[in-house]
């Protein structure tokens, strides 16, 4: 190899390596980017989009079409050939839909290739966008934990959130049963309708799910709302019926064992108190006896 052979292959290798370090934009044959397995989008992983999402989506090809990508999407070369896609999907599905053979694209630098901060990254611009369900937002921040080694108030500083707002979130993993399944399939938007609807009773969750898929709606938080103030009622009811009887029965107890009972205490004392009068008023013993006898027995009837 001649000296200026070898000077053309150091100033390749530099070039690459200045390349290699520093974020640069360049034109990339669509063919050449392709999606990102793990994308926080669960929709755009099964490639299931919602009749919205497809007319949004063929709105922004059209005004590609129109005045072509502003935003470059953002690409890390990958280890098998070609680049994956770390953000804007949306730009290059919808680039081709528009028919676009080359699409610009920002190549990430050395130092940002973690899978961790791609993570990260992806959630932040989805997060921008309505429609993203709870479950994927869930899911991706959990992966953002465990791949960055990001505690919970870290992670929510880094989103413009806060530590309250992931803590909400990640607690949606938990969800079993009809629960799990209105937010697989994205019938609860909201993350305060999704903690009220995890409070009711199954029956409830099966029927508001089962309506949801009936007319393909989200689930209203009025109507959670309802069903959840309706529940705590019936609970409050509940506990107070079955505390009733253990009130009376704590009241009783706390009584002296030791002293009659209220009706005894008024029937012999009623019983001395006849007999006394009987005797002042001249009566006779068997008299006395038969009188007694027969007021005791109005006093016992009254007294039942």
């Amino acid at each position: 190899m001649s000296s200026l052979d070898r000077l053309r292959e150091l100033k390749e290798e530099t070039e690459r390596r200045q390349a290699g370090g520093r974020r640069r934009v360049v034109d990339l044959p669509i063919g050449e980017v392709h999606p990102d397995p793990r994308q926080v989008r669960s929709d755009f992983v099964a490639d299931v989009l919602s009749a919205e999402d497809q007319e949004d989506l063929e709105g922004l090809a059209r005004n590609i079409a129109a005045i072509g990508i502003h935003n470059p999407i953002h690409v890390r070369p990958d280890a098998e050939g070609g680049y994956v896609i770390i953000s804007g999907e949306r730009r290059w599905r919808a680039a081709g839909i528009a028919g676009l053979e080359v699409v610009p694209c920002l190549v990430a630098a050395e130092g940002e290739l973690d899978t961790g901060r791609n993570t990260l990254t992806q959630l932040s611009e989805n997060l921008q966008r309505s429609n993203l369900k709870l479950l994927d937002v869930a899911n991706a921040l959990r992966r953002c934990l465990d791949e960055t080694g990001l505690g919970q108030a870290e992670l929510a500083k880094e989103l413009g959130k806060s530590k309250s707002w992931v803590s909400k979130y990640l607690a949606l993993l938990k969800a079993e049963g009809p629960f799990r399944a209105a937010l697989d399939e994205g019938f609860l938007g909201n993350p305060e309708t999704a903690r009220m609807f995890g409070r009711l009773d199954k029956g409830r969750q099966e029927n508001l799910l089962r309506r949801a898929r009936k007319h393909q709606q989200a689930i209203s938080h009025a109507e959670v709302a309802r069903l959840d103030k309706q529940q705590s009622k019936e609970s409050q009811t509940r506990q107070a019926d079955d505390e009733g009887p253990q009130r009376v029965e704590n009241e009783s107890e706390r009584s002296n064992p030791s002293e009659p009972a209220l009706s005894e205490h008024v029937v012999r004392l009623t019983s001395r108190q006849l007999r006394e009068l009987i005797a002042r008023l001249g009566g006779t013993p068997g008299e006395d006896s038969e009188l007694v006898e027969c007021l005791l027995g109005v006093l016992a009837t009254s007294l039942a």
